[in-house]
């Protein structure tokens, strides 16, 4: 697809699936009260998505597996995981994305709970009109 029909495309989906990373930018063209739902490595805490995706009127619902082992790359605070150090941030960014059904699924139930109560009725209403 050209950059011009995924734009096009981006102004008519109402829930944005993707993993972190360079394509979350099409998040900027979704119609405002859309849900981006963003795969992210675990234990990887970024939140840059989110913040760009409120600033757009887009609801953010952020996936990521913390039940996997932490890579011995990454130093510890505690029980947090310090993942912006390298080389414990190269290391979760480059390893595979896993996560469970169990999340993705609740993730599915957020994004529907959040559209039928806030953008829903606003399509409804315009239907009307």
């Amino acid at each position: 697809m050209s950059t011009k029909e995924i734009v096009e495309e981006m102004k008519r989906i109402d829930v944005f699936v993707t993993t972190y990373g360079d394509d979350t930018v099409f998040l900027l063209f979704m119609v405002p009260y859309s849900v981006l739902i963003e795969v992210q490595p675990d234990y990887f805490h970024d939140s840059t998505t989110s913040i760009i995706a409120y600033a757009s009127d887009i609801y953010p619902v952020v996936v990521r597996d913390v039940y996997t082992e932490v890579p011995k790359e990454c130093r510890m605070d505690g029980e947090l995981v310090l993942s912006e150090e390298e080389p414990c941030r190269s290391t979760l960014r480059n390893r595979d994305i896993d996560f469970d059904i169990k999340s993705m699924t609740q993730s599915i139930a957020q994004a529907q709970y959040y559209l039928y109560n806030f953008k829903m009725k606003e399509l409804e209403y315009w239907r009307v009109c």
